[in-house]
């Protein structure tokens, strides 16, 4: 089967080769490939913190000088401001969940136990 365990958005591959090309197989969407086997959450890639052994996530070729440039600091990680949006106010934002840290750049009261009111 070529489901691989995946846990808190890391999977390690399992190390079977494509048919076609002989080459080992990459990550598959939406996991990132660091290059050493191990596959991460696209969402771990340029948020300031080193997930991948290497370093590959946060290379300068992929998050360029300041990976957390114009992000907003959470529990150790930038995150795109658009994680925390306030679906009141910005129509094309859907979210309906905010994490813990974005109560602090939204108008107060409209954050509450983590959702939007």
């Amino acid at each position: 089967s070529e489901a691989n365990a995946m846990n808190d958005g890391f999977m390690k591959m399992n190390g079977r080769k494509d048919q076609e090309s002989g080459r080992k197989k990459k990550c598959v969407e939406p996991f990132f490939d660091c290059g050493s086997g191990l596959c991460i959450s696209k969402h771990y890639v340029c948020d300031g913190y080193v997930d991948c052994p290497s370093g590959y996530d946060e290379a300068f070729k992929y998050c360029g000088q300041d990976a957390c440039h114009g992000k907003i600091l959470c529990d150790g990680r930038c995150i795109p401001k658009e994680m925390c949006c306030d679906s009141s106010v910005e129509p094309n934002c859907t979210a309906n969940y905010v994490m813990p840290c974005c109560h602090k750049i939204l108008h107060p009261g409209l954050y509450q136990y983590g959702a939007f009111h």
